[in-house]
């Protein structure tokens, strides 16, 4: 652990829009949103120094899902859910 403050997303429950803070600057990543079922529904790769990533959701049912944000080798896991 490189000293990395938490991800997180907001706002829970979500309507149409969530944002990923990272917690930290990004330069690149990827963030993967899946079902309850671990079915992947949405990818979002980061480009350039961000700190925070708004998605649109407002396609997807409702229900829970789980943000996979893949920053070089680290992995973490969030879950929102969707009104």
């Amino acid at each position: 652990d490189k000293g990395l403050t938490k991800s997180f997303v907001y706002p829970v429950p979500a309507k149409d829009m969530i944002t990923v803070n990272f917690g930290t600057t990004i330069t690149k990543g990827q963030i993967d949103i899946f079902t309850s079922e671990m079915k992947k529904v949405r990818s979002e790769i980061i480009h350039g120094s961000s700190t925070k990533k708004d998605i649109n959701i407002d396609g997807l049912p409702s229900g829970v899902y789980f943000i996979r944000l893949t920053n070089g080798s680290e992995n973490e896991i969030m879950r929102f859910i969707k009104k």
